[in-house]
């Protein structure tokens, strides 16, 4: 697939004619159109892929996973489920570069 937008459009277009329902895409294709056309930016896989940069989420999710479960299973740690998630978010910022501009601004 190309890069980009146009790399969306031409698979669309290709894989209408593998469907046996191309009618129901038609009739999806609005919504997904504009959802996409919306997140144009974030569709550069294929320079990514280039550049080296993964595209998927799962080793990220895999560390977090890890690293929330060390921290869960410690000895004596006793968590509630709704304090789960912040910690998570917490996990993670701290392994973006936004981890230092959180802190900066979280006075």
């Amino acid at each position: 697939m190309a890069d980009g937008w146009a790399g969306v459009c031409q698979f669309v277009q290709e894989a209408k004619g593998e469907l046996s329902d191309p009618a129901a895409l038609e009739g999806a294709f609005p919504r997904v159109a504009n959802y996409l056309a919306g997140h144009r930016d974030r569709m550069k896989y294929a320079a990514r892929l280039r550049r080296g940069v993964s595209v998927g989420s799962g080793m990220i999710e895999g560390a977090i996973k890890q690293l929330v479960g060390r921290r869960i299973k410690q000895t004596g740690a006793r968590w509630k489920t709704a304090h789960i998630g912040p910690i998570v978010e917490l996990i993670s910022l701290g392994h973006t570069e936004d981890w230092d501009t959180y802190w900066s601004t979280a006075a």
